[in-house]
């Protein structure tokens, strides 16, 4: 088993349709045949439904061939990071303007998010404001849905994030998970 999970996360998902579009990502993999049913695979030790099938291999960068290797949707309020790395800096969703980590109280409306909140944060270059979730953490991507997909053994990237996205009609954002 891999310790690096990657998750898709969907930042546009509300939580209450969250399973539903969970369904709908799921069987869009099950007949591109980038997920097959499996009752022994785990994504970060947790069980999930599916285990990569046959198609992974087209968005698969790598694949760390382990009996437990397991993808699946997850659904429930969630912040998903790229583990004990440092953010250095946050990435306007409206001008791409990049605020220092360390002028932005980022953790706190990080809290509010997750709390049910928006978490507001003002742009101090283009003035505009988007909730946290829609900001982009550098140097490593974070995602902060009611949705995600995780991968426990291919190594996925930006390019299933987006198609997913198409799919689903969603914006969506690939976080390499390093515990």
């Amino acid at each position: 088993m891999s310790d690096s999970p990657i998750y898709i996360v969907d930042l546009d998902v509300s939580l209450e349709d969250a399973p539903l579009f969970a369904e709908r990502g799921m069987r869009w993999m099950e007949a591109m045949g980038i997920a097959v049913p499996s009752p022994e695979a785990e994504v970060a030790f947790s069980p999930v439904s599916h285990a990569p099938g046959p198609g992974i291999a087209r968005w698969a960068e790598w694949i760390n061939e382990h009996s437990n290797n397991g993808i699946g949707a997850i659904v429930g309020r969630r912040v998903y990071n790229a583990g004990p790395q440092k953010v250095e800096a946050l990435r306007c969703p409206c001008c791409s303007a990049a605020l220092d980590a360390g002028s932005v109280p980022w953790d706190q409306l990080i809290s509010a998010w997750y709390d049910g909140g928006r978490g507001e944060l003002e742009c101090s270059s283009c003035r505009q404001s988007a909730s946290i979730n829609q900001w982009r953490f550098l140097p490593l991507a974070w995602g902060l849905g009611n949705l995600a997909f995780g991968f426990d053994g291919p190594g996925v990237d930006d390019a299933l994030a987006l198609e997913l996205g198409k799919v689903l009609g969603h914006r969506m954002v690939a976080v390499f998970d390093k515990f």
